[in-house]
Order: structure tokens, then sequence, then C-alpha cells
């Protein structure tokens, strides 16, 4: 999402490289405070709204399918700004659909920070199962963590398909 333009407030974000983004914005992460929460490259990621499915799908057309191989991501208490927040624990489950919008892949990750971080906590690695390694039509993310808090990801890795 780095190449996205800067944005120190959050910004809806609709499509980009190939995708549609359902429930997402984006925000500039020049400055991280203590305790908060650390893009896996800057200056960019996105981050959830609490409304609604998280999801993205293949922009059709030209894309009919996507195959997620991974990403980084956190939690944070809900602001308004980007660089302020602060690191929340949460628990995601990312899903998989087939073109027939029947779940075809599931898997489940944790975001544990410290309880009194010193420096700013590093995303987590969720490297996707070969059960997503296939053509699929839509691919969710369902998050439970603290209320007022959003979900942050960076460097989402996908493969399109025509």
């Amino acid at each position: 999402y780095d190449e996205l333009p800067p944005a120190l407030v959050v910004t809806p974000l609709e499509n980009n490289k190939g995708l549609d983004y359902t429930n997402w914005d984006y925000a500039s992460t020049q400055i991280v405070q203590v305790g908060g929460v650390a893009s896996k490259s800057s200056p960019s990621r996105i981050v959830s709204r609490r409304e609604g499915e998280l999801a993205f799908s293949p922009q059709n057309p030209p894309f009919k399918a996507v195959s997620p191989r991974g990403f980084f991501f956190g939690c944070a208490a809900r602001s308004a700004q980007a660089a302020a927040t602060v690191a929340t624990p949460c628990d995601i489950t990312v899903r998989g659909y087939d073109a027939n919008n029947r779940k075809v892949a599931e898997q489940s990750f944790s975001f544990k920070p410290p309880l009194s971080p010193v420096s700013p906590v590093q995303m987590v690695s969720a490297r996707l199962s070969s059960a997503f390694n296939k053509r699929l039509e839509k691919v969710s993310i369902e998050y439970a963590t603290q209320a007022l808090a959003v979900l942050l990801i960076d460097n989402y890795e996908y493969r399109l398909f025509r």
C-alpha cells in the first residue's frame, strides 16, 4: 500500500492493484507512538472499518479470482489519526470463498502485544495455508478484539487470475 498517496488521516480505499476492498481505509504511518503498531513497511497500511464485512475481491473485469498468500497484521485502539494508535490483542479468522460463495478455506491467527510496550509493536505474519492456494472469488476477515479497536494490515500478498 506504499504506492498510495500519503494520508495522515484514514482515507477510504475502494480498489487497488486489481482488488476491490470492502470496508477498508488506508493511512500513512510516518510516526508511530510508543506502544503503537508499526507497519511492516512504510509509509502506508490498510485499516478496517468496524461496520460490515471486511473483504477483498478481484476487480471483475478484468480479474475473476484471487489466491491469497498472506499478510502482516496487528490491532490497535481506534483513532481518527493513523499515528495515534495503541496496540491491543486480537484474534482474526480468514476465510476463502469460491465462485459459488462456498467457504473452501479458513485459518485463524492471534496478535498478542506486550502489556506495557516500550517501543512500537511489530505486526505479526499471517501466512495462509495451502487451502487458500486456489482460485477464490472472495477473501473475508473477521476479527475479535476490545471495543473501539481496528485491524491493521500491511504487505498483503496475492495472485490474480483473469
